[in-house]
């Protein structure tokens, strides 16, 4: 699905010419999140040029504000706690290769305690005013490319192909990779599952996985609604 960002969001340029602003929320009250989606270009956006502007020209960052704190589990602790807003960036990424380069391709298990996760997507690079970096060295999810199915231990089986019930954070060089499922806001996901994830008390699934040379073993973790960190 897409449309004009217009159509989302009240555009504006906050009196910078080369800055442009889109607005929106969603929810109401304790669940209202206000969105603002900053982008930064490398020009004055309000003087007509001689070539047309590219997506991949200014710099997206995406903010969200929350009425009601949110849980946030920081990778070098491994402690939660709460946080009032979430920023990221986005990005164009180059088309892939065809047939795609087998570099890019990622497809593993993580594996701890009897439980064990599939995991396949594909990696690729960003552009900047329509062409890659000449230097880059930690490349982007570019899309997942199967399902990823959970199952062992107390977690239910499951399978889920939204993009919305998974996140990929690639570590440096992707040299490792951590992954956040949040099984539950899949829509497809059968409500049986959903009942069953909350009786264990899971409501998000961290993965580590080392992609490298193997050394570090993987790790998972379950977040549960009470915002308590238990393992399988």
């Amino acid at each position: 699905m897409s449309e004009p960002l217009e159509n989302l969001a009240v555009i504006a340029t906050p009196g910078n010419a080369k800055k442009m602003t889109a607005t929106w929320t969603r929810g109401t009250g304790s669940m209202l999140r206000s969105f603002v989606l900053t982008l930064d270009f490398p020009y004055n956006v309000n003087i007509a040029r001689a070539t047309e502007p590219k997506p991949s020209d200014p710099t997206y960052t995406l903010t969200c504000t929350y009425a009601t704190a949110q849980p946030v589990l920081d990778l070098f602790t491994f402690t939660l706690g709460t946080t009032t807003s979430d920023s990221t960036g986005l990005v164009q990424l180059a088309p892939p290769d065809a047939p795609p380069s087998p570099g890019l391709m990622n497809r593993f298990k993580v594996a701890k305690n009897g439980v064990s996760v599939d995991l396949s997507f594909r990696e690729g690079l960003p552009l900047l005013q329509g062409s890659p970096p000449m230097i880059f060295k930690t490349y982007l999810l570019d899309e997942w490319t199967a399902p990823g199915a959970a199952s062992g231990g107390k977690l239910p089986s499951f399978a889920t192909d939204s993009y919305f019930s998974r996140t990929l954070l690639p570590g440096h060089h992707n040299f490792v990779h951590s992954i956040l499922l949040e099984p539950a806001v899949d829509p497809a996901l059968a409500e049986a599952t959903r009942d069953a994830l909350a009786a264990v008390n899971i409501r998000y699934l961290y993965l580590f996985h080392d992609s490298d040379i193997g050394t570090s073993p993987d790790d998972i973790r379950y977040l549960g609604f009470d915002n308590t960190l238990h393992g399988p």
